[in-house]
């Protein structure tokens, strides 16, 4: 065994095929922050048995793993991100290309959604944890910043892993590549004007929990039970705009998109990701008045389900990747 520091630590990810059977990455991920690791409950044995000392014992009860990995968004291992979250995926290739493709995410509906394997990898260990579930995805959009990303994940326990690190060039996306849109529907999108933000925030929580049975200590599955798609936008105040529609209870359609143009993939086209969310609600509005600062405004929304649309997040991936 060996010293090392942070930076030899690589982070992998893959589909899994069978879920729950562990693969070597198809993509290895440049991270910020990570804690991914073995976790497990311990049960402490409190039985009196004639003495003042409250524990007498304790056993492991339950084992799993998980943890958290931040990083830049890329245009193509966060395919594998945005299928993890959303469970379906089709590709086509991109209108006039021919090595371009359109990856489409919509939600699965199912309670096992699409599992991957995480890979953690350090000069002393090789750990796979098989059937990772996202919990969630947090979009982070600053001004003057990359877009980043904070994932948690929940996992089995990890297993020995014989994998080589191979990493490949991938395009990053900034805020000033970023845009945000409302409208009062889907339609309205196209022609809507980019709101002025200086901050964009999106987080989706899958609701995911390990299910445990008798007779062993790893999780039986690990199951998505809830999705809830919260947001909020920072912009300064110059009308009351987006107060009026929080308090009229004014339905929004919303679209976040990134679009790297600053790099050509195939003949024209950028590298692209656009979230859409056809029906969103304004919960909360909040002005901020330093003494010496600019008055802002931040608005915060929630994603509903469109029974027009027939889902509540979708996600469009744009870049030279066949498939997923």
């Amino acid at each position: 065994m060996s010293n090392f520091s942070g930076r030899k630590v690589a982070m992998g990810v893959a589909k899994e095929a069978v879920r729950g059977t562990p693969v070597t990455p198809s993509y290895w991920l440049g991270w910020m922050t990570t804690d991914i690791d073995d976790l497990g409950k311990t049960q402490l044995n409190e039985s009196a048995i004639n003495v003042l000392d409250k524990n007498v014992g304790a056993e492991i009860v339950e084992t799993t793993g998980g943890g958290k990995i931040d990083g830049l968004i890329t245009d193509q291992s966060f395919g594998l991100i945005l299928y993890a979250l959303l469970g379906s995926h089709s590709a086509a290739l991109h209108a006039g290309e021919t090595v371009v493709y359109d990856h489409t995410f919509t939600e699965s509906q199912s309670n096992q959604s699409q599992s991957l394997t995480v890979t953690r990898k350090d000069p002393n260990v090789d750990q796979q944890f098989a059937m990772a579930m996202l919990k969630s995805l947090e979009l982070d959009v600053v001004a003057g910043d990359y877009v980043k990303m904070t994932t948690d994940w929940v996992t089995q326990p990890s297993v020995v892993g014989t994998d080589t690190t191979a990493f490949v060039q991938e395009n990053h996306f900034t805020a000033k590549m970023a845009s945000l849109k409302l409208a009062t529907n889907l339609a309205g999108l196209t022609g809507a004007t980019a709101v002025l933000a200086k901050e964009i925030k999106m987080t989706v929580d899958k609701g995911v929990n390990p299910y445990f049975v008798i007779g062993q200590s790893n999780p039986t599955d690990i199951f998505s039970e809830s999705v809830t798609v919260k947001g909020d936008f920072t912009m300064l105040y110059t009308d009351d705009t987006y107060k009026t529609l929080r308090f009229n209870n004014t339905p929004q359609a919303v679209q976040i998109s990134l679009v790297n143009s600053g790099v050509t993939i195939g003949t024209t086209t950028p590298p692209t990701i656009t979230f859409t969310l056809p029906q969103v609600f304004l919960t909360e509005w909040k002005p901020a008045q330093p003494i010496d600062g600019m008055v802002e405004q931040t608005v915060t929304f929630e994603g509903t389900f469109s029974l027009a649309s027939a889902y509540m997040l979708q996600a469009l991936l744009t870049n030279t990747v066949t498939t997923y």
